[in-house]
């Protein structure tokens, strides 16, 4: 019965098995990636980001203290977009999902990574070997 329990836990709880990393730590917001979860194809670099804020964050789908991110990184124009997110009820990725999308490989929006930004960090964690 334990050994149930213990599996249906792990298998629940994605944090359990996140490497999460402090990419950058603001009094806003504390970002933080999974070097673990990058996927290479060619100069695109997708990767988990996880963002964390203070205080509660106020929508148009509700409200939220956390979202995590599967982010794509171009390394080579230095470009990022958004491939899916979940918004989360409390800190750390966890608690209720308060709303998610999801974006097609052909419907993302690249974006330019302007220098000496958490996305410009990002784009070097994630494109590193």
């Amino acid at each position: 019965m334990k050994r149930t329990l213990c599996c249906l836990l792990m298998m629940t709880c994605p944090m359990t098995w996140a490497e999460w990393e402090i990419t950058s730590g603001a009094p806003e917001q504390v970002v933080y990636h999974d070097k673990t979860t990058k996927l290479r194809k060619g100069n695109i670099v997708k990767m988990w980001t996880m963002t964390d804020f203070p205080e509660i964050k106020e929508d148009e789908f509700g409200n939220f203290l956390s979202i995590k991110t599967y982010d794509a990184f171009d390394c080579k124009e230095k470009f990022h977009a958004l491939v899916q997110a979940f918004f989360f009820a409390d800190k750390l990725a966890t608690g209720t999902v308060i709303h998610s999308l999801k974006i097609k490989d052909a419907e993302l929006d690249w974006l330019p990574i302007k220098p000496e930004t958490v996305a410009e960090e990002e784009l070097r964690i994630a494109c590193e070997n």
